[in-house]
């Protein structure tokens, strides 16, 4: 870990020097944050590294503060290391990263800001709470500069790739987990409480709030309050951290005793969407890489009838939308729903929503180094079969099938993907099948 995280921050500081220098800023600070509290407590709310610090040191933990110039060979960490006998203070012990930093530690915040000293206007910040740092005459990073940066990190670098490896095995540790206690008949809570044993994560640790939804909670896209209900089908979304790295895994599984239909469903989906993981290459349109996964779930709902129109009447008619109405993926990295999907150059450029697919949420080509989602859905939705169950389209639904499988909820397959110049490679199944 030591030689790839140097590697890493060999690979991107001379092009972070290259985008300060295009923005006429001659120094960088980054802070990690700080605690918030919630409303008239004195507890904190669950706090999340500020993903930019992370990208130039792993440490996750409140209080910390990266200055970079432009003639630094490293960035020098201002380590706050508090004397606290009410919490677990942060420590350098056996840490593979801190010979790549010029590491001071410190026991107060002032400390840490008088070691920065004044700053100018030359100077940009990137903060949850930048007031100190603007306080001492900085500025906010530009939205230009904020974009370069954002696309710097859309290509991942090896330790990257290899941190969110590493999150995709803990994962599947829990996923795994997860489908036993399902098959054992247990309920949400139980399903979920498993997977949390076996990933060794506490909730506020996983990258996202999971879903585990048993029935037709399953069609709830962000299902999250997990209860004590068991049924004939289960969607578990969950994924896991390693070094502030996320994974984002999705597994459906149906019982013996589910429909026939519905279980056909499940592994037909699974096999169009291993075909899916292997299409993308550097400068795919993900418009098209979507489309593609509407392609193949219309040919599945006509093949068992559940759709009755042509694949041309089907897209004429938006017929497959309230089967499927999310995107296909998303970039995955520090963050879940990592930045710049939307953002089509490095200058902060970005694309026009299709009107043809109102909540995809990736709309830029696919880049070489790209770590992606690949997670194709098809769902039993009451609110947006409403509409054509009542309408004119109506004759084009086998609402009897339909209404035999809206108890079963939906499905949704998801792995995680890297794409380079030789392909694609898929991050998940070498573990989870």
């Amino acid at each position: 870990m030591k030689d790839l995280f140097q590697k890493h921050l060999d690979s991107i500081l001379p092009k972070i020097k290259t985008i300060m220098e295009s923005n006429g800023v001659d120094r960088l600070i980054i802070e990690s944050g700080n605690l918030s509290y919630q409303f008239q407590d004195d507890q904190p709310k669950n706090f999340k590294a500020n993903p930019f610090f992370i990208y130039l040191c792993p440490e996750q933990t409140p209080g910390h503060v990266i200055d970079f110039s432009i003639n630094d060979d490293k960035p020098t960490l201002h380590f706050y290391q508090p004397d606290d006998f009410w919490h677990e203070v942060a420590s350098l012990d056996d840490v593979f990263w801190s010979s790549s930093l010029n590491v001071q530690t410190h026991k107060t915040p002032d400390s840490i800001w008088s070691s920065i000293g004044s700053l100018s206007s030359k100077t940009a910040v990137i903060a949850p709470q930048p007031e100190k740092a603007i306080g001492l005459g900085a500025g906010l990073v530009s939205d230009r500069m904020h974009a370069q940066l954002v696309w710097l990190r859309s290509q991942k670098t090896p330790y990257e790739v290899h941190c969110i490896t590493e999150a995709n095995r803990i994962a599947s540790l829990g996923h795994k987990a997860a489908q036993v206690k399902f098959i054992e008949n247990g309920t949400e809570f139980e399903i979920f409480n498993a997977y949390l044993s076996a990933t060794q994560q506490r909730e506020q640790d996983l990258p996202y709030g999971a879903i585990v939804g048993c029935g037709a909670n399953a069609a709830i896209l962000h299902y999250q309050q997990p209860k004590h209900l068991s049924a004939d089908s289960m969607l578990i979304d969950a994924g896991a951290r390693y070094m502030g790295y996320c994974s984002d895994i999705t597994r459906t599984y149906a019982k013996d005793s589910a429909h026939s239909i519905f279980k056909y469903l499940v592994s037909q989906i699974d096999g169009y969407q291993q075909r899916l993981c292997k299409m993308p290459t550097a400068n795919m349109s993900y418009i098209d890489f979507h489309r593609e996964s509407c392609n193949e779930l219309v040919k599945l709902l006509i093949e068992t009838d559940i759709l009755k129109s042509t694949a041309d009447e089907a897209f004429a008619h938006d017929l497959w939308f309230p089967f499927y109405p999310h995107g296909l993926g998303h970039p995955l990295g520090l963050q879940v729903h990592d930045l710049g999907d939307k953002q089509i150059d490095e200058n902060g450029t970005f694309a026009e929503q299709p009107k043809a697919f109102p909540y995809l949420r990736t709309l830029r080509n696919i880049l070489s180094n790209d770590v992606l989602t690949v997670e194709p859905g098809l769902y039993f939705i009451p609110s947006l079969l409403a509409p054509f169950r009542n309408g004119e389209k109506r004759e084009f639904f086998n609402w009897a099938l339909i209404d035999e499988l809206t108890p079963l909820g939906g499905i949704r397959i998801e792995d995680n993907i890297h794409v380079s110049n030789e392909g694609s490679h898929n991050l998940t199944r070498n573990f989870l099948l």
